[in-house]
Protein backbone atom coordinates (compact mmCIF):
# COMPACT_ATOMS: atom_id res chain seq x y z
CA UNK A 1 0.00 0.00 0.00
CA UNK A 2 1.06 3.58 -0.87
CA UNK A 3 -0.16 6.98 0.08
CA UNK A 4 1.18 10.22 -0.59
CA UNK A 5 1.33 13.31 1.83
CA UNK A 6 2.55 16.67 0.83
CA UNK A 7 4.78 14.76 -1.54
CA UNK A 8 6.14 12.49 0.53
CA UNK A 9 5.54 8.85 -0.39
CA UNK A 10 4.71 6.71 2.35
CA UNK A 11 4.73 3.04 1.89
CA UNK A 12 4.05 -0.37 3.92
CA UNK A 13 0.90 -2.20 5.54
CA UNK A 14 -2.00 0.37 7.04
CA UNK A 15 -0.77 -0.69 10.34
CA UNK A 16 2.85 0.34 9.19
CA UNK A 17 2.28 3.62 7.68
CA UNK A 18 -0.34 4.44 10.48
CA UNK A 19 2.42 3.95 12.73
CA UNK A 20 4.71 5.96 10.79
CA UNK A 21 2.52 9.21 10.52
CA UNK A 22 1.69 8.82 14.19
CA UNK A 23 5.25 9.29 14.83
CA UNK A 24 5.47 12.86 12.28
CA UNK A 25 2.58 13.79 14.58
CA UNK A 26 -0.78 12.90 12.80
CA UNK A 27 -3.48 12.12 15.00
CA UNK A 28 -5.87 10.16 14.20
CA UNK A 29 -9.93 9.68 15.37
CA UNK A 30 -10.65 7.18 18.49
CA UNK A 31 -12.83 4.14 17.65
CA UNK A 32 -13.57 2.88 21.25
CA UNK A 33 -17.31 3.30 20.73
CA UNK A 34 -17.00 1.32 17.39
CA UNK A 35 -14.54 -1.18 18.95
CA UNK A 36 -17.01 -1.87 22.10
CA UNK A 37 -19.92 -2.90 19.62
CA UNK A 38 -18.25 -5.20 17.39
CA UNK A 39 -16.50 -7.02 20.46
CA UNK A 40 -18.51 -9.72 21.78
CA UNK A 41 -19.55 -9.69 24.98
CA UNK A 42 -17.58 -12.73 27.43
CA UNK A 43 -16.92 -13.66 30.79
CA UNK A 44 -13.56 -15.38 32.06
CA UNK A 45 -14.90 -18.93 32.88
CA UNK A 46 -14.10 -22.52 31.44
CA UNK A 47 -16.22 -22.62 28.28
CA UNK A 48 -18.41 -26.39 28.09
CA UNK A 49 -18.32 -27.79 24.38
CA UNK A 50 -20.56 -26.11 21.30
CA UNK A 51 -19.95 -22.26 23.30
CA UNK A 52 -17.54 -20.03 20.93
CA UNK A 53 -14.38 -18.33 23.05
CA UNK A 54 -13.03 -15.14 22.52
CA UNK A 55 -8.80 -15.43 22.42
CA UNK A 56 -7.34 -12.91 24.45
CA UNK A 57 -4.43 -14.34 26.05
CA UNK A 58 -3.00 -16.70 23.78
CA UNK A 59 0.22 -18.37 24.93
CA UNK A 60 1.77 -21.45 22.83
CA UNK A 61 -0.16 -21.03 19.76
CA UNK A 62 1.40 -22.91 17.05
CA UNK A 63 0.78 -19.88 14.53
CA UNK A 64 -2.83 -21.26 14.70
CA UNK A 65 -4.36 -18.86 16.95
CA UNK A 66 -3.88 -15.16 18.37
CA UNK A 67 -5.81 -12.17 20.30
CA UNK A 68 -8.92 -11.25 18.78
CA UNK A 69 -9.95 -14.89 17.13
CA UNK A 70 -13.12 -16.58 17.82
CA UNK A 71 -13.24 -20.51 18.32
CA UNK A 72 -15.34 -22.79 19.10
CA UNK A 73 -14.77 -25.74 21.78
CA UNK A 74 -14.78 -29.53 20.51
CA UNK A 75 -13.55 -30.60 23.98
CA UNK A 76 -12.82 -29.68 27.79
CA UNK A 77 -10.31 -31.19 30.42
CA UNK A 78 -9.10 -30.22 33.28
CA UNK A 79 -6.41 -27.83 31.81
CA UNK A 80 -8.11 -26.52 28.73
CA UNK A 81 -9.89 -27.20 25.44
CA UNK A 82 -9.69 -27.99 21.86
CA UNK A 83 -11.53 -26.45 19.39
CA UNK A 84 -12.92 -27.09 15.57
CA UNK A 85 -11.02 -25.26 13.65
CA UNK A 86 -7.40 -26.11 14.03
CA UNK A 87 -5.34 -29.08 16.08
CA UNK A 88 -3.71 -27.20 18.66
CA UNK A 89 -4.97 -26.42 22.15
CA UNK A 90 -5.03 -23.96 24.45
CA UNK A 91 -5.46 -23.19 28.02
CA UNK A 92 -8.71 -22.17 29.68
CA UNK A 93 -6.28 -18.82 30.79
CA UNK A 94 -6.08 -18.17 27.30
CA UNK A 95 -9.63 -17.13 26.25
CA UNK A 96 -12.53 -15.96 27.58
CA UNK A 97 -16.22 -17.32 26.33
CA UNK A 98 -18.45 -15.92 24.37
CA UNK A 99 -21.88 -15.15 26.16
CA UNK A 100 -25.28 -16.15 24.18
CA UNK A 101 -28.05 -13.97 25.04
CA UNK A 102 -30.23 -17.07 25.56
CA UNK A 103 -31.94 -17.60 28.77
CA UNK A 104 -29.47 -19.35 31.61
CA UNK A 105 -31.65 -22.72 31.85
CA UNK A 106 -33.46 -22.90 35.45
CA UNK A 107 -33.38 -26.33 37.57
CA UNK A 108 -34.56 -27.34 40.50
CA UNK A 109 -33.22 -29.63 43.55
CA UNK A 110 -34.27 -33.30 42.82
CA UNK A 111 -34.05 -32.84 39.01
CA UNK A 112 -31.72 -35.27 36.94
CA UNK A 113 -29.80 -33.74 34.81
CA UNK A 114 -26.76 -34.38 32.36
CA UNK A 115 -23.86 -32.77 32.86
CA UNK A 116 -22.40 -30.93 28.94
CA UNK A 117 -18.70 -30.21 30.86
CA UNK A 118 -16.89 -31.58 33.49
CA UNK A 119 -18.03 -30.11 36.76
CA UNK A 120 -15.19 -27.27 38.36
CA UNK A 121 -13.43 -30.06 40.39
CA UNK A 122 -13.49 -32.83 37.90
CA UNK A 123 -15.48 -35.64 39.81
CA UNK A 124 -18.37 -35.52 37.66
CA UNK A 125 -17.12 -35.60 33.76
CA UNK A 126 -19.39 -34.75 30.87
CA UNK A 127 -21.73 -37.20 29.61
CA UNK A 128 -22.40 -38.16 33.14
CA UNK A 129 -26.07 -37.87 34.89
CA UNK A 130 -26.34 -37.04 38.42
CA UNK A 131 -29.59 -35.63 41.00
CA UNK A 132 -29.04 -31.69 41.63
CA UNK A 133 -28.70 -31.57 45.33
CA UNK A 134 -28.26 -27.95 45.62
CA UNK A 135 -29.09 -24.53 43.66
CA UNK A 136 -27.08 -22.26 45.68
CA UNK A 137 -23.55 -23.84 46.22
CA UNK A 138 -21.47 -20.84 45.02
CA UNK A 139 -18.90 -19.07 47.52
CA UNK A 140 -20.83 -15.87 46.61
CA UNK A 141 -22.16 -13.97 44.05
CA UNK A 142 -19.28 -13.82 41.72
CA UNK A 143 -18.85 -17.77 42.17
CA UNK A 144 -20.72 -18.66 38.44
CA UNK A 145 -20.14 -22.78 39.79
CA UNK A 146 -23.21 -22.55 41.56
CA UNK A 147 -25.12 -25.64 41.11
CA UNK A 148 -24.32 -28.89 43.33
CA UNK A 149 -24.46 -32.25 41.73
CA UNK A 150 -24.06 -35.94 42.81
CA UNK A 151 -24.13 -39.04 41.42
CA UNK A 152 -23.93 -42.50 43.30
CA UNK A 153 -20.10 -41.95 43.73
CA UNK A 154 -18.77 -38.29 43.38
CA UNK A 155 -20.18 -34.67 43.96
CA UNK A 156 -19.44 -31.94 41.96
CA UNK A 157 -20.27 -28.23 41.09
CA UNK A 158 -21.95 -26.53 37.76
CA UNK A 159 -22.97 -23.37 36.26
CA UNK A 160 -26.67 -23.81 34.93
CA UNK A 161 -25.39 -23.75 31.21
CA UNK A 162 -23.20 -26.89 32.35
CA UNK A 163 -26.05 -28.82 32.53
CA UNK A 164 -29.31 -29.67 30.80
CA UNK A 165 -32.51 -31.80 32.21
CA UNK A 166 -33.02 -35.60 31.30
CA UNK A 167 -36.39 -35.90 30.40
CA UNK A 168 -38.38 -37.90 32.88
CA UNK A 169 -40.37 -40.59 30.52
CA UNK A 170 -44.18 -41.38 31.42
CA UNK A 171 -45.70 -44.82 31.22
CA UNK A 172 -46.88 -44.86 27.08
CA UNK A 173 -43.89 -43.01 25.74
CA UNK A 174 -41.91 -44.56 22.59
CA UNK A 175 -38.20 -44.41 23.74
CA UNK A 176 -35.30 -45.07 21.06
CA UNK A 177 -31.64 -46.20 22.31
CA UNK A 178 -29.12 -43.71 22.46
CA UNK A 179 -25.19 -44.73 21.14
CA UNK A 180 -24.37 -45.64 24.58
CA UNK A 181 -26.63 -48.00 25.06
CA UNK A 182 -24.82 -50.33 22.36
CA UNK A 183 -21.95 -51.01 24.98
CA UNK A 184 -24.76 -51.87 28.29
CA UNK A 185 -26.83 -54.06 26.77
CA UNK A 186 -27.42 -56.61 23.93
CA UNK A 187 -30.68 -56.39 22.86
CA UNK A 188 -32.29 -53.01 23.68
CA UNK A 189 -29.20 -51.03 21.60
CA UNK A 190 -29.68 -49.24 18.35
CA UNK A 191 -31.17 -52.53 17.03
CA UNK A 192 -33.83 -52.05 18.43
CA UNK A 193 -36.07 -48.97 15.98
CA UNK A 194 -38.52 -48.28 18.15
CA UNK A 195 -39.32 -49.26 22.40
CA UNK A 196 -42.53 -48.54 24.66
CA UNK A 197 -42.40 -47.69 28.39
CA UNK A 198 -44.51 -50.05 29.97
CA UNK A 199 -43.50 -49.90 33.68
CA UNK A 200 -41.83 -47.39 36.10
CA UNK A 201 -38.85 -48.38 38.59
CA UNK A 202 -38.20 -52.01 38.18
CA UNK A 203 -35.05 -52.86 40.40
CA UNK A 204 -31.42 -51.30 41.35
CA UNK A 205 -30.33 -48.56 38.92
CA UNK A 206 -32.77 -49.53 36.32
CA UNK A 207 -36.09 -47.28 36.48
CA UNK A 208 -37.80 -48.75 33.06
CA UNK A 209 -39.03 -51.16 31.46
CA UNK A 210 -39.23 -50.99 27.74
CA UNK A 211 -41.26 -53.51 25.48
CA UNK A 212 -39.71 -53.81 22.00
CA UNK A 213 -42.31 -52.76 19.19
CA UNK A 214 -39.53 -52.73 16.12
CA UNK A 215 -36.03 -54.25 16.02
CA UNK A 216 -33.52 -55.40 13.52
CA UNK A 217 -34.08 -58.77 14.72
CA UNK A 218 -37.86 -59.78 14.54
CA UNK A 219 -37.55 -62.63 17.15
CA UNK A 220 -37.44 -59.58 19.63
CA UNK A 221 -40.24 -57.81 19.16
CA UNK A 222 -43.10 -57.87 22.01
CA UNK A 223 -40.00 -58.96 24.63
CA UNK A 224 -40.02 -56.02 27.77
CA UNK A 225 -36.71 -55.17 28.85
CA UNK A 226 -35.63 -53.50 32.08
CA UNK A 227 -33.17 -50.85 31.41
CA UNK A 228 -31.94 -47.44 33.06
CA UNK A 229 -33.63 -44.41 31.37
CA UNK A 230 -30.12 -42.82 30.86
CA UNK A 231 -29.46 -44.71 27.82
CA UNK A 232 -32.84 -43.69 25.80
CA UNK A 233 -34.19 -40.71 24.64
CA UNK A 234 -37.65 -40.12 23.52
CA UNK A 235 -38.84 -41.37 19.83
CA UNK A 236 -39.55 -38.68 17.08
CA UNK A 237 -43.12 -38.28 15.86
CA UNK A 238 -41.49 -39.65 12.13
CA UNK A 239 -39.88 -42.68 14.35
CA UNK A 240 -43.20 -43.41 15.81
CA UNK A 241 -44.91 -42.87 12.89
CA UNK A 242 -42.63 -44.98 10.75
CA UNK A 243 -42.84 -48.18 12.86
CA UNK A 244 -46.43 -48.08 14.48
CA UNK A 245 -48.58 -46.80 11.42
CA UNK A 246 -49.90 -48.89 9.08
CA UNK A 247 -49.96 -47.79 5.61
CA UNK A 248 -52.51 -45.69 3.86
CA UNK A 249 -55.60 -47.44 3.19
CA UNK A 250 -55.14 -50.17 6.62
CA UNK A 251 -58.47 -49.32 8.72
CA UNK A 252 -58.42 -49.44 11.68
CA UNK A 253 -59.36 -52.95 13.35
CA UNK A 254 -58.11 -54.77 10.77
CA UNK A 255 -55.04 -56.98 10.41
CA UNK A 256 -52.41 -58.13 7.43
CA UNK A 257 -50.57 -61.34 7.19
CA UNK A 258 -47.02 -61.02 9.12
CA UNK A 259 -48.22 -58.19 11.74
CA UNK A 260 -46.94 -59.00 15.11
CA UNK A 261 -49.63 -58.62 17.48
CA UNK A 262 -50.71 -59.27 21.12
CA UNK A 263 -53.51 -62.04 21.97
CA UNK A 264 -55.36 -61.75 24.94
CA UNK A 265 -57.30 -64.67 23.85
CA UNK A 266 -57.09 -67.66 21.62
CA UNK A 267 -59.45 -70.80 20.56
CA UNK A 268 -58.82 -74.06 22.80
CA UNK A 269 -56.00 -72.27 25.31
CA UNK A 270 -58.63 -68.94 26.48
CA UNK A 271 -57.33 -66.23 27.95
CA UNK A 272 -53.86 -65.56 27.24
CA UNK A 273 -50.99 -62.63 26.90
CA UNK A 274 -48.95 -64.16 24.15
CA UNK A 275 -47.28 -62.75 20.74
CA UNK A 276 -48.14 -63.78 18.21
CA UNK A 277 -48.31 -63.32 14.04
CA UNK A 278 -51.22 -63.21 11.58
CA UNK A 279 -51.59 -66.18 9.14
CA UNK A 280 -54.58 -65.17 7.44
CA UNK A 281 -58.28 -63.47 7.95
CA UNK A 282 -60.14 -62.03 8.83
CA UNK A 283 -63.13 -64.39 8.26
CA UNK A 284 -66.73 -62.83 8.83
CA UNK A 285 -67.08 -59.62 10.67
CA UNK A 286 -68.49 -60.77 14.13
CA UNK A 287 -66.23 -59.39 16.86
CA UNK A 288 -63.66 -58.36 15.00
CA UNK A 289 -63.32 -61.42 12.61
CA UNK A 290 -61.91 -64.99 12.68
CA UNK A 291 -58.19 -64.46 12.50
CA UNK A 292 -55.60 -67.21 12.05
CA UNK A 293 -51.99 -67.12 14.00
CA UNK A 294 -48.37 -68.44 13.84
CA UNK A 295 -48.91 -71.00 10.69
CA UNK A 296 -52.51 -71.35 10.83
CA UNK A 297 -52.08 -73.14 14.49
CA UNK A 298 -54.35 -70.69 16.18
CA UNK A 299 -57.27 -69.18 16.29
CA UNK A 300 -58.18 -65.79 17.72
CA UNK A 301 -60.96 -62.95 17.05
CA UNK A 302 -60.25 -59.23 16.28
CA UNK A 303 -61.30 -57.82 19.71
CA UNK A 304 -58.94 -59.44 21.57
CA UNK A 305 -55.60 -58.88 18.87
CA UNK A 306 -53.10 -55.91 19.30
CA UNK A 307 -51.27 -54.55 16.88
CA UNK A 308 -47.41 -54.70 18.38
CA UNK A 309 -45.35 -53.92 14.81
CA UNK A 310 -47.39 -53.90 11.06
CA UNK A 311 -45.93 -55.67 8.52
CA UNK A 312 -45.31 -53.08 6.77
CA UNK A 313 -42.50 -51.90 9.75
CA UNK A 314 -40.68 -55.48 9.83
CA UNK A 315 -37.15 -54.89 8.73
CA UNK A 316 -36.90 -58.85 8.68
CA UNK A 317 -39.53 -58.31 5.64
Amino acid sequence: MKITVEGNVFEGTPEEIKEMMTLLGAEFPEMKEEEAETKPKTEKCKACVGERILITDAELTGGQYKNGDVRTVKAVNNDGVTVEEHSVGMYHSEYEVIIDEKATPTFREGDRVKALADGEDGEIKAGEVGKLMDTDAGLGESDPYSIGVGTDDDYDYFRPEDLELVTEFQIGDYVVALPEADDEYAITTSKMKLGKVIEGKTYGSDDLRVEIIAHAWDRCIGFSHSVESKYFRKATEEEIEKYTKPKSGRNPGKFKKGDIVRVSWMDGKGFVNELAEIHSGPIGDGAGGNYYLNGGKDATLGDDIELIAPVESRIDK
